[in-house]
C-alpha cells in the first residue's frame, strides 16, 4: 500500500517519491503519533487512581516518544525523495534545522536574561525578559519561513519522465534506481549507442514499396511476359506507381 511504502523504504534517501506516497506517510505518521499522545494526556482522567493514571500517562508517554524516534528516519527519506521528484536536491531538508533549534535557541535566551536579571531592578529585569522574548520570537518567524518554504515544495508536481535523481515514479513506482558513473541515467555513450541501434533495426526492417523506373524483379518480369499484372501483394505490400507503376 502507498501509505506504508516509505516503511519499506525505511532509510533509503535514492529515487523519488511522488506527492500521494509522502503525504499518506505524513497522514499515517500523524494518525500514530498523536493517539499515542492523546492517549497519555486521557489517561490522566482518573481521578479515583492517581497512580494508575500516573503509570497510564508514562506508558503512553512513553511510546509517543518511541513511535516518533521509529517513523522519524523513513520521513526524512521520504522527504528527501519527493525533493527529488520535483528534481531538486536532499540538501532543500536543511530548512529545517531553524524549527529544529528554535526551543533550545529561545529556551537559552530566556534562561539567560532571568539570569541576567537576579539581583537587578525590576525594570531591567523586564526589559531582558523582553529582549529574550523578541529574540523568540524573531527566530520563529525564521523558522516558520522555512519551513512554509519547505511545505510549498512538497506540494510541487514531480518531474515527468526520469530525471537525474531516477525513473518517474507515476510510470515505474517499484522500479529500482539505475545511474551511470556520469550521474545520470543514461551517460553520452550510452545514448549514442542506442541511437545506433534503432537505426539499425530500422535499416534492417525497411522494405522499399516505391518503383521509379528499377528493373523489375524475376517474380514480376514472369507475370508481365505470362500478360499478368506486374504487381505481386506478395512482393510489395503497396502497388507501385511511377514510370512503371502508374
Amino acid at each position: 500500500m502507498l501509505m506504508f511504502r516509505p516503511l519499506i523504504r525505511y532509510a533509503v534517501f535514492t529515487g523519488r517519491a511522488r506527492r500521494a506516497e509522502y503525504w499518506l506517510f505524513v497522514l499515517f505518521h500523524t494518525i500514530v503519533v498523536g493517539s499515542c499522545l492523546g492517549m497519555a494526556v486521557a489517561s490522566l482522567n482518573n481521578p479515583e487512581n492517581p497512580g494508575a493514571a500516573l503509570s497510564g500517562f508514562v506508558m503512553w508517554l512513553s511510546l509517543y516518544g518511541l513511535a516518533g524516534l521509529a517513523l522519524f528516519l523513513p520521513w526524512l527519506a521520504v522527504l528527501a525523495r519527493r525533493l527529488h521528484d520535483i528534481g531538486q536536491t536532499a540538501w532543500w531538508m536543511l530548512l529545517l534545522a531553524p524549527s529544529a533549534l528554535w526551543p533550545f535557541l529561545a529556551g537559552s535566551n530566556m534562561a539567560g536574561a532571568i539570569a541576567r536579571t537576579n539581583g537587578g531592578e525590576g525594570a531591567a529585569a523586564g526589559g531582558a525578559i523582553v529582549e529574550a522574548f523578541a529574540q523568540g520570537m524573531l527566530i520563529a518567524a525564521v523558522a516558520g519561513a522555512c519551513s512554509l518554504a519547505l511545505f510549498v515544495m512538497t506540494l510541487l508536481p514531480g518531474t515527468r519522465g526520469p530525471n537525474r535523481h531516477g525513473p518517474d515514479p507515476r510510470d515505474h513506482p517499484d522500479a529500482p534506481v539505475r545511474e551511470t558513473p556520469a550521474g545520470g541515467l543514461y551517460d553520452e555513450a550510452r545514448l549514442d549507442e542506442l541511437f545506433a541501434e534503432a537505426k539499425r533495426e530500422r535499416e534492417r526492417d525497411h522494405r522499399p514499396v516505391l518503383d521509379f523506373g528499377a528493373e523489375p524483379s524475376r517474380p514480376q518480369a514472369a507475370a508481365t511476359e505470362a500478360g499478368r499484372a506486374a504487381w505481386d501483394a506478395g512482393i510489395a505490400p503497396a502497388r507501385p506507381f511511377g514510370r512503371r507503376g502508374a
